[in-house]
């Protein structure tokens, strides 16, 4: 296992542009991203909100639905926005790349997307993608998770985001929904390493609890 991405961001020993002032000044107000050792929260979805099924062909696509529902088996939980330009596009394809082998290992591979079908669907078509996809409708879930701040928007650090979306993240979750693996890349410079994501599944799928952090 590779080392932890450690990040030193509380302690600031130079001036800051202006518009990074405010990310830093409302930091005590915000909810914490959510990383590895952490207790994954409640999180709900409507029926309506599912893009494409596929591990979750079982569930009833009518009424809210807590996520936990879904965590029979260990849960690659992973985030998506069309406005991450070609860091969106090479994620959905590294998540592609790895979705049969998270399915041999035992785990269900689930994307929310910070978009509804109108503009997923295209995607699915193009990059021939296989795995569940969810409409995090109104950022909700990635509020919940920290990794979707109004006080904080994405474009404010970014360079090319134009919209406020959540940041980039990727965990993996047991079925005690414990975050064995995870974090947010908040400035798309550090994307999940394949190796690390399937170690993590694997301690998941035996009951153990493996710390592992993205640089956040």
């Amino acid at each position: 296992m590779s080392s932890n991405h450690i990040k030193y961001g509380d302690y600031i020993t130079f001036a800051l542009p202006e518009r990074f002032v405010s990310l830093y000044k409302n930091s005590a107000d915000r909810v914490p991203v959510a990383v590895a050792g952490d207790k994954l929260p409640p999180l709900f979805f409507h029926g309506e909100e599912i893009i494409q099924q596929a591990d979750l062909a079982a569930v009833n696509p009518k009424g809210i639905l807590p996520l936990v529902e879904l965590l029979e088996r260990p849960l690659v939980l992973s985030f998506f926005s069309i406005h991450w330009n070609d860091y969106g596009v090479q994620h959905l394809q590294s998540l592609q790349a790895l979705h049969a082998q998270i399915r041999e290992a035992g785990g269900t591979l689930l994307l929310l997307t910070a978009e509804d079908k109108r503009f997923i669907q295209p995607l699915i078509d193009q990059y021939g993608l296989t795995f569940d996809i969810i409409h995090d409708k109104d950022n909700a879930v990635a509020a919940k998770l920290g990794i979707y701040q109004e006080s904080a928007p994405l474009w404010d650090r970014v360079s090319g985001i134009n919209e406020n979306v959540p940041a980039p993240a990727t965990y993996v979750v047991n079925p005690a929904k414990n975050i064995v693996y995870g974090g947010s890349d908040a400035w798309l410079q550090q994307p999940f390493k394949n190796d690390e994501l399937l170690q993590a599944l694997e301690y998941a799928v035996g009951g153990k609890r493996l710390f592992a952090r993205i640089h956040n």
